[in-house]
């Protein structure tokens, strides 16, 4: 039998104590996506510590996408304070190392910043926020021609990742499997194909009288040609006839491409930022 404190990776019999957790302890740390955080709840990529044989937290922190580490959930019976979590938890890390793989974490919980701080991770980028009221119908400019906005399936989900991986560098890609996620979530996803050729895509959900656009890319070779401020043109027109009445969106504050499209596209910047933190193994 175990005594004291120590931490070791997850199993299917850890499943009754896990769930009881969940109900019971406090979040300290959700990461900001669709995929559903229990799905690896039972996998060895999820940290548990215990006092004896008593569960006191877990932290979630698998690899996905490839070769990329987010720190998607911290949960914690309140007997045991966050810090003293972390640090029993990093401690175990350290001496496992995730050999190649950048790890971070979206610190929407700003206490959990100087605990990383101290642990040598450091404050990369901060995601920002922006909104932008939903205007009367955009007609489409035909600044591209044979550019074309359709509706995504399913069937698209293999192009809408190739254009995902050729956009964004390896922290911020989406796996096929995230992807899928974000499309079956209650929104909107559009393609945008040149000649034919898919070049670009958004992926959005619906937040009640709000849409929230989760992802926008254009492959490489497309961008600055109009593509982007169509697929935003597209989103504003169903925006309108769905009767939402504005569009969000977030994005890095050093992506000055990306602020630039938005923000010529009639989205405001507010106040509301989060640090990203970053450490490499």
């Amino acid at each position: 039998m175990n005594t004291g404190r120590y931490v070791r990776p997850a199993s299917q019999e850890d499943a009754t104590s896990i769930d009881i957790l969940m109900l019971r302890g406090n979040t300290f740390v959700r990461h900001m996506d669709w995929l559903n955080t229990r799905d690896w709840m039972l996998k060895p990529d999820t940290l548990l510590l215990f006092e004896g044989e008593d569960l006191l937290a877990l932290l979630v922190i698998p690899e996905e996408p490839s070769g990329i580490r987010w720190l998607r959930l911290m949960v914690y019976y309140p007997t045991i304070s966050p810090q003293k979590v972390w640090s029993e938890f990093w401690n175990f890390i350290v001496q496992h190392p995730f050999v190649g793989c950048t790890t971070a974490v979206i610190a929407q919980n700003s206490q959990l910043i100087p605990y990383l701080i101290d642990c040598g991770w450091e404050n990369k980028q901060s995601i920002v926020f922006l909104a932008k009221q939903v205007s009367q119908p955009i007609q489409q400019a035909d600044e591209t021609p044979g550019l074309m906005i359709r509706a995504a399936t399913v069937n698209d989900l293999q192009q809408i990742a190739a254009i995902d991986q050729e956009s964004f560098i390896p922290l911020w890609r989406n796996s096929k499997a995230t992807l899928e996620a974000g499309m079956r979530a209650h929104g909107y996803t559009t393609v945008a194909t040149c000649a034919g050729v898919a070049c670009g895509y958004q992926l959005s959900n619906h937040l009640y009288t709000s849409i929230h656009l989760a992802r926008l890319a254009v492959m490489p070779g497309f961008q600055a040609k109009g593509v982007g401020r169509c697929l935003l043109d597209n989103l504003n027109n169903y925006a309108a006839s769905v009767g939402c009445d504005s569009i969000t969106v977030n994005t890095q504050n050093d992506n000055l491409r990306s602020l630039a499209l938005y923000q010529k596209n009639g989205f405001e910047r507010n106040s509301q930022q989060f640090p990203v933190l970053q450490y490499q193994f």
